[in-house]
């Protein structure tokens, strides 16, 4: 048996893949979602599992010397891109880009004799990217690493004249400025709401107290100097807002002045506690942005693993082995030069046969969905003799997660109006109104009912996308899309509905994960 670690192993597709391929045994797995963390552990064996949940706490070294030698390291870390171009973000930096470095130091401490790492298909683009930051500048220049230098927008404009370059540039005035992200958030949304009477009411009346007690503490903290003078008079005109419920066009101005103070501070806030190296500079406009050298995820993971690792990777569509789904993800393998040091990678060849929505789901159409996680399973009746059918529902006589939500009276009128392969901009525009800011900039697979006779887009939490049954005017369940992303129904997924939903979503499949585990066995064996 080869030993496997699973890192950031979410509900565990990667780890079934590898168990159904055979020959596998999970020793370690690191998850941090509680929900994803109890579906793994009630679908694996947890007597033979070292189970850990904070991979930024975990000293490698101690951990190695706790599990031992280790034949394989998987795991899919978190990777969010970014774009410059998008002022709406408040945010530079996504922690979890921070979370591949961590996925890499493990595997240059534990030194499997191979590694997978699944990530997202865009991996190699410019916009996954990391700020070259004090904590590991040097190692970064050593390994060849190429910086490159950009320009970000802290400030679009200066509000009232302020001084910005010098508080901007204090650490300490910035912890004193700084707005919890909550608030933040909720007077953002006011600007959504503005003209939309009935839609402001119930937002002050849902908010109020809220941002009223925020604010005030925010006050009481700001200096009494001539920013904070300026900034005391926005946050009186968002108190008295908020206290009287009434918002006056003049009111906009101070709104968006102090928003956008505020999404500097945010901003600072980031690198100062990331440790960037970064130059701020001054236009005769009020604008103001950061000089910050960035450098691509993909080369840092390429010159980091290269020094021990013969690796590869290429882009796998899930839909080439055997799930009814198109989901292209970014596979790397690596093979440790000290195993073997003449190794030559190969990715698992496409399967010949293809697998549809149908062939997945039909079976469950004349079974109605429960609505609440509390439910009873639901007993089936018979089997398919649809090969791939029979083998997803792995002889289970009850069927676990075949839930779904309650469906709207609006949502239900979509519902019937969208044909198969159609999605919310098929619909009539008296149908679409009162659901989104800017209708036109729906994504394509938003009320998007699925076809039969075709594979799905890439499954993602179908709930919050609203995905529909081929012929059935109503959700899919997370049964349903559990099987499009071919767990069987002998695998349980537990949490929240919502949790439920999106643990589904991340998944690796496990049919693509099987493949994948193959193509490891044979590197192991010979």
């Amino acid at each position: 048996m080869f030993t496997v670690i699973d890192l950031f192993a979410g509900a565990g597709g990667l780890s079934l893949g590898f168990q159904q391929e055979g020959d596998f045994k999970i020793v370690g797995v690191i998850e941090n979602n509680r929900n994803a963390l109890a579906t793994y552990l009630n679908n694996h064996t947890k007597s033979s599992i070292k189970v850990d949940t904070d991979i930024r706490k975990i000293d490698f070294n101690k951990y190695k010397e706790k599990i031992g030698n280790v034949d394989v390291v998987i795991g899919g870390p978190p990777c969010q891109g970014f774009s410059n171009a998008n002022r709406q973000k408040t945010k530079f930096i996504s922690m979890n880009n921070a979370l591949v470095k961590k996925y890499a130091d493990a595997i240059l401490t534990l030194k499997p004799k191979v590694f997978v790492m699944e990530n997202v298909a865009m991996l190699t683009s410019d916009v996954h990217k990391f700020f070259d930051s004090c904590v590991d500048h040097d190692e970064v220049i050593k390994i060849g690493v190429e910086m490159k230098p950009e320009s970000y927008v802290i400030m679009n404009h200066n509000p009232d004249g302020m001084d910005m370059i010098d508080l901007l540039s204090s650490e300490e005035k910035i912890k004193i400025y700084s707005l919890d992200d909550t608030t933040f958030n909720l007077i953002k949304l006011i600007n959504r709401y503005k003209g939309k009477t009935e839609k402001l009411a119930k937002y002050f009346v849902k908010y109020s107290k809220t941002i009223e007690s925020s604010l005030e503490i925010y006050k009481h903290r700001i200096e009494n100097d001539t920013v904070g003078e300026i900034i005391s008079g926005y946050v009186d005109t968002l108190l008295n807002i908020y206290r009287t419920k009434v918002l006056k066009n003049d009111d906009l101005f101070t709104i968006n002045n102090f928003v956008e103070f505020i999404r500097a501070v945010s901003l600072m806030t980031e690198l100062y506690n990331n440790a960037v190296i970064f130059k701020l500079e001054s236009e005769t406009s009020g604008k103001i942005t950061a000089k910050i050298n960035t450098y691509s995820v993909f080369d840092y993971l390429i010159k980091r693993f290269g020094r021990e690792y013969i690796i590869d990777h290429k882009i796998l569509n899930a839909y080439d082995y055997g799930a009814p789904q198109e989901r292209r993800r970014f596979i790397m393998i690596g093979i440790n030069r000290l195993f073997k040091p003449n190794a030559k990678i190969e990715f698992p060849a496409p399967i010949d046969y293809k697998h549809t929505v149908r062939d997945a789901i039909e079976d469950l159409e004349e079974i109605e969905p429960s609505k609440s996680i509390t439910d009873e399973p639901i007993k089936r009746h018979d089997f398919s003799k649809n090969e791939f059918t029979k083998a997803l529902q792995d002889c289970q006589q009850n069927i676990y997660n075949h839930i779904n939500t309650d469906t709207r009276s609006i949502a239900l009128e979509r519902f019937k109006n969208i044909p198969q392969g159609k999605n919310f901009h098929s619909l009539s525009s008296e149908l679409k109104i009162n659901t989104y800011s800017d209708p036109s900039r729906t994504q394509n697979t938003i009320y998007l009912r699925l076809s039969y006779d075709e594979a799905c887009g890439t499954v993602v939490n179908v709930r919050k996308s609203m995905w529909i049954h081929p012929v059935k005017n109503r959700a899919i369940s997370i049964r349903e899309a559990a099987r499009l992303q071919t767990f069987p129904d002998s695998y349980i997924f537990y949490g929240s509905k919502d949790s439920q939903y999106q643990q589904v979503g991340n998944a690796v499949p496990p049919m693509l994960a099987k493949s994948i585990a193959h193509e490891i066995k044979k590197i192991l064996e010979v």
